[in-house]
């Protein structure tokens, strides 16, 4: 079972993405630029943080506390760049080109059905 510490290390980092990600949008609401910078500069971050990881630089804990509360709550992208990363990194291009290209085309037509479903209500 995770300590009070760690506990209360992941809600304040994930606390702390959601509101650099909420400051941002303040200047730009709306604006898919906004949401690029953001992703971008998450996928960077995920990308350097697991190198430690992998290196034996960073422990698991901390990395949990990186990649998922506070990258998860500033981007919506990091995890997926860093997924498609791995499976090129093990040359699985076949799978990580039909994961990118399939999770770009289904998401997005997801959704723009569930926008189409929510003005037909």
């Amino acid at each position: 079972m995770a300590s009070y510490y760690y506990i209360l290390g992941f809600i304040f980092l994930a606390s702390v993405g959601a509101f650099i990600r909420f400051y941002l949008s303040q200047f730009r609401l709306d604006d898919p630029l906004m949401t690029l910078l953001v992703n971008v500069l998450g996928a960077f971050l995920i990308g350097f943080f697991y190198s430690l990881k992998m290196n034996g630089q960073l422990k698991t804990e901390a990395w949990v506390l990186v990649a998922f509360a506070f990258l998860g709550a500033l981007t919506t992208f990091s995890s997926f760049s860093l997924e498609v990363v791995k499976l090129f990194s093990q040359k699985s291009y076949l799978v990580g080109m039909s994961y990118l290209l399939l999770s770009n085309i289904l998401a997005v037509s997801l959704c723009y059905s569930g926008y189409l479903l929510g003005q037909k209500l």
